[in-house]
């Protein structure tokens, strides 16, 4: 299992920098087209439905383990916060031009994020 949560935290981390960079040229009009944005809304949902499962993953391995909270289990419940926040204002941001822009960064954001959590416990 722990094998599992590690292939998976490296597959998000590319995938969601791919994510990011999808968005942002979608926002900035180098791929304007509309598979362009349907392949980007599919890869965003496919990186924040990972990253859920990914933290189920490690509250599993937690649990079964007995350890104590760390820093490393703060960035997996800080990460659920945060793609709980992009989901409570996705509705508001759909009609934004402002959309893949915001989740462009935001995806960014989450890639640091999941690097900084793999490499904490080296």
């Amino acid at each position: 299992m722990e094998s599992l949560h590690t292939v998976l935290a490296y597959i998000l981390v590319a995938l969601s920098l791919e994510a990011a960079i999808f968005s942002l040229l979608v926002h900035y009009g180098k791929f304007a087209k509309p598979k362009f944005e349907r392949y980007t809304r599919w890869l965003l949902y496919t990186v924040y439905v990972g990253f859920f499962a990914q933290a189920l993953i490690g509250a599993v391995l937690l649990n079964s383990s007995g350890g104590e909270n760390g820093i490393h289990e703060f960035y997996g419940y800080f990460t659920l916060a945060f793609i709980a926040f992009l989901a409570v204002y996705k509705s508001q941001l759909i009609d934004s031009m402002r959309y893949f822009q915001i989740h462009g960064f935001a995806n960014l954001f989450l890639w640091g994020m999941a690097l900084r959590a793999i490499f904490i416990d080296s």
